[in-house]
């Protein structure tokens, strides 16, 4: 019985050592488990304490606002670092020739490249002062197959005169002419030492300047060089250009009509004059198969209004009283 006993106690005492080794083991197991929501919470801490820290940094060194960087976004005491650098460089001697600045960036700005190769970045041509003009600068367009265009400043009396002249095949050449007062787009500062106090109105002067010289004579001679349009009212599908004519009156519907063939097919359109007519004489006919621009003719209205009279002086006439009675 004794060894019995003894063994008993050693089979007990090895299940007594295995069961807190086994117990010490689930415990592991569980602790470990719960570990990894401590640990999750201590790095979304950490996320925290960065962008806490991120959003310090910002506060301390202020919200980043961009500066200006086409001339079309210029605001006071700023210029785009494009234009600071060529007055900068250029050494100007007038107002007319911080003017003749800014009109060589609103080229570059709208895909003209200098020609000469001793050109530098931010620096103007060597030869663009000429004697007999104020300025002279070659260039050439890509999307007009590079051709030559050149830009001429010529100053008469207070007026600067910016020609730019493209030749295109068979040497004919296509000119726009502008005609600006620098004293409008350039202050009386205009030989100190920064660029955004020379300049003002720089969004009126590119707006301007695009509009009436650039983009026109683009698109002059493209349609010379048989290319299609690439801006404009032209290039507009037929459905938005009729949304567009219908905001118009009737003479701006007429001057457009003349630009060329494109515009004025799309002014033909008969529900388009139908609109006129409901919209300026609140009412017309409602049959579909007639000329609605030809009811809109101020002529034919005219005489409508002189047929109106007409029946009103009729039964005027007729409602007067009789003297021979």
């Amino acid at each position: 019985m004794l060894p019995f006993h003894s063994n008993s106690n050693v089979l007990a005492d090895q299940n007594t050592a295995q069961s807190p080794a086994g117990l010490s083991t689930h415990q592991s197991d569980t602790s470990s488990s719960h570990e990894s929501p401590d640990s999750t919470c201590a790095t979304c801490e950490t996320e925290e304490t960065d962008m806490d820290r991120g959003e310090a940094e910002q506060e301390a060194m202020g919200h980043f606002i961009p500066g200006p960087m086409l001339c079309c976004e210029a605001e006071k005491d700023k210029v785009p670092p494009s234009l600071e650098t060529l007055y900068q460089t250029a050494q100007c001697s007038s107002t007319s020739d911080c003017l003749l600045l800014a009109a060589h960036v609103f080229l570059l700005e709208t895909g003209f490249l200098a020609q000469g190769s001793d050109i530098r970045v931010g620096e103007m041509p060597s030869s663009w002062l000429a004697l007999e003009y104020l300025c002279r600068l070659q260039y050439f367009h890509p999307s007009c197959e590079y051709r030559p265009v050149q830009m001429v400043g010529m100053l008469k009396g207070q007026t600067l005169i910016i020609k730019a002249t493209m030749t295109t095949t068979g040497a004919v050449e296509f000119s726009q002419t502008l005609a600006l007062k620098p004293d409008e787009y350039v202050t009386k500062e205009w030989a100190g030492g920064n660029a955004g106090l020379v300049y003002r109105d720089m969004q009126k002067l590119s707006r301007v300047f695009k509009d009436q010289l650039v983009y026109p004579l683009i698109a002059r001679a493209r349609e010379a060089l048989g290319l299609p349009a690439l801006f404009g009212l032209t290039v507009l599908p037929p459905e938005l250009l009729l949304r567009i004519m219908r905001l118009l009156d009737v003479p701006s519907i007429r001057k457009l009509s003349k630009v060329c063939r494109h515009l004025h097919s799309v002014s033909q359109d008969n529900l388009l004059w139908k609109h006129f007519v409901y919209r300026d004489f609140r009412g017309g006919n409602r049959h579909t198969d007639i000329d609605w621009k030809e009811i809109y003719v101020y002529k034919r209205k005219y005489k409508g209004k002189l047929y109106d009279w007409f029946e009103l002086f009729e039964r005027l006439y007729q409602q007067r009283p009789n003297k021979n009675k």
